[in-house]
């Protein structure tokens, strides 16, 4: 994962291998087209179940940002089937249906888009927050600790850098 969060599920790593062992399985072997894409997507709404059920991560962000991730894939395999129906000649190609063809490549492109700029922006807070964090505490060892508290180390701050949110670590 990304965000690094620490497990709950001690054999989630080796799930995270498989599900990446499965997704190339898939491509390598399995023949192109509609088997190909339905078992990716077969694949993608598995592993997105599978970890809904089991909320490996300690950090609710890393949890759902990863949620995130998998829903993605499962519009993605979706959205890939109207033209691996189209290449496999299995949909006849009306005037209509380029229009509509269109359609779901600019959705795709959207949902891609959307969810790249979503963990981005995840990532970035969450490492942005951290590095917040470190300079803070490494200023306070520099200082002693005997001096009086800025306003962003005090626990009762609303500006408080400390990684107490909920999302961030849900086992305080």
């Amino acid at each position: 994962a990304l965000l690094e969060g620490n497990l709950q599920v001690w054999y989630w790593d080796v799930m995270l291998f498989v599900r990446r062992a499965a997704f190339e399985f898939v491509f390598v072997f399995a023949q192109n087209g509609i088997t190909q894409q339905l078992l990716f997507g077969v694949l993608s709404v598995f592993f997105l179940a599978l970890h809904c059920a089991k909320w490996p991560y300690s950090s609710t962000i890393a949890n759902l940002t990863e949620c995130v991730s998998y829903t993605l894939l499962c519009w993605i395999a979706m959205l890939n089937l109207p033209d691996t129906l189209t290449a496999a000649n299995v949909v006849d190609k009306k005037p209509t249906f380029h229009a509509y063809m269109e359609g779901v490549m600019g959705a795709q492109s959207l949902i891609v888009a959307l969810g790249f700029t979503f963990i981005l922006v995840v990532l970035a807070c969450v490492y942005l927050i951290r590095a917040v964090s470190t300079v803070c505490k490494r200023g306070e060892r520099r200082r002693g600790g005997n001096r009086r508290a800025s306003p962003l180390s005090s626990p009762s701050s609303p500006l408080s850098i400390e990684l107490k949110s909920p999302l961030l670590n849900s086992h305080q």
